[in-house]
């Protein structure tokens, strides 16, 4: 699956990683600010709900592994 950078003031998905909703998927507004980037950074940035579900087990037995 492709990851694109998003613009300023787009809507994404990711797949919340760490505290009691990990595993849940979140839409967020790209800002660039620093919430952001490490979302982007290790591909956990996603157009659309159906491509965050689709890749949230991998994501997050990748995450587990690092």
């Amino acid at each position: 699956m492709k990851h694109e950078q998003p613009k300023i003031g787009d809507g994404y998905y990711h797949v919340q990683i760490s505290g009691s909703g990990a595993g849940k998927v979140c839409l967020f507004f790209y800002t660039n600010y620093e919430i952001d980037k490490p979302m982007v950074k290790i591909g956990n940035c996603f157009r659309t709900k159906k491509d965050a579900e689709a890749m949230k087990v991998k994501l997050l037995k990748v995450l587990k592994r690092g």
